[in-house]
């Protein structure tokens, strides 16, 4: 059996009202596409304990499955499902959006998340 490789996660914001830096070490099982529907989805608890209302919110993801699960109507994956949950009950007050960025090209923020993601692993 060939083990897995350690998976983290990162999330980040510097915006004045959203401002939060995430970083966790996910239990072996996980997967990569795991990690980035969980990150998504602790951004958005936190964002939704900070109780913020009428704002535009918007979420950077470098993963386009991550993405497509979590705009499907459906889903099997407890994960997906409650991310959709918690995106949901940010988006009750405000107008959120996912939007996929290209990894790996120096975006600011999403460089970030993927320093976050590696340091949760170590």
């Amino acid at each position: 059996r060939i083990p897995r490789k350690k998976v983290g996660l990162g999330a980040h914001s510097n915006h004045t009202m959203t401002n939060m830096t995430i970083s966790e070490n996910l239990p072996d099982h996980c997967t990569v596409f795991q990690s980035e529907v969980i990150a998504i989805n602790r951004a958005a608890e936190e964002l939704n304990k900070k109780n913020i209302k009428g704002k535009t919110i918007h979420f950077r993801s470098d993963s386009a499955a991550c993405i497509l699960a979590l705009d499907k109507r459906t889903t099997n994956s407890l994960t997906v499902h409650n991310c959709n949950k918690e995106l949901n009950k940010l988006g009750a007050d405000n107008v959120v959006t996912i939007r996929w960025v290209k990894a790996h090209i120096g975006i600011p923020g999403n460089e970030t998340a993927d320093q976050l993601a590696k340091e949760g692993v170590s």
